[in-house]
């Protein structure tokens, strides 16, 4: 994982993290998933690719919490062992952990094993050890989900490329990026509603706004009612 990668401009990669486990939380409609994969961690986000599935990608700023266990330190020993047999398994050996809470109070739990390798992209380090493992992933999580700097943020790194010539006011598409987002897929539970085509529901508001797919547009109009300048969730 790494090499087929795709970046956002400005994105770059810190760390890689190999034969990890991750379980991602059960709350917000989501169903308890996991297993053992790699995991990338860059200035944006983290991304979670296990068995070929749908990579797991969660953005720094969407995480409200992070904390770590290591087995060195952990004094209840006995959430770490195993049934007999497994220590065979390096795999199984839980060695430390770095959980996260999502501002939508999704949990996400990376599990550090064994047979776990860490290396530092930006000084091209190894980290053998679980220990060293988790502390350099929780500090590196930590200094990007709460920045000390404004300019760690995202945001300051972000170089989207546009070419001199070209037409500021149709750089942004609404359709490509409700695409981008996932609204328009079918089952995402989105939808695009057109109730202010002519600015008529939010003059601050664009032409085009993702909604939940249940609510139709005359709700929408029947809210603006007790909405302040009728900017209504979208």
């Amino acid at each position: 994982m790494g090499d087929d990668f795709e970046l956002m401009p400005g994105e770059v990669i810190n760390l890689k993290l190999e034969r990890v486990g991750v379980f991602y939380g059960s709350t917000c409609g989501l169903e308890p998933q996991g297993g053992h994969g790699s995991l990338l961690v860059t200035n944006y986000q983290m991304s979670f690719n296990w068995g070929g599935k749908k990579s797991i990608n969660v953005p720094h700023l969407t995480v409200a919490k992070v904390t770590k266990r290591d087995r060195a330190t952990d004094k209840r020993a006995e959430d770490w062992d195993e049934s007999s047999g497994s220590a065979a398994n390096p795999l199984t050996h839980k060695m430390g952990m770095v959980q996260l809470e999502r501002r939508d109070t999704t949990a996400m739990t990376v599990i550090i094993f064994a047979a776990s390798t860490l290396i530092d992209d930006v000084n091209d380090e190894l980290y053998p050890n679980p220990t060293r493992q988790c502390s350099k992933l929780f500090d590196c999580l930590t200094s990007y989900v709460f920045p000390r700097s404004l300019t760690k943020v995202f945001a300051f790194s972000n170089k989207f490329l546009v070419e001199p010539e070209s037409d500021g006011w149709r750089v942004y598409n609404p359709d490509e990026e409700f695409a981008r987002q996932g609204v328009l897929s079918a089952g995402s539970g989105w939808r695009v509603s057109h109730v202010n085509h002519e600015y008529s529901a939010c003059e601050s508001y664009p032409r085009k706004v993702g909604v939940p797919g249940g609510i139709r547009d005359w709700e929408i109009k029947k809210a603006l009612e007790f909405r302040a300048n009728g900017r209504f969730p979208g």
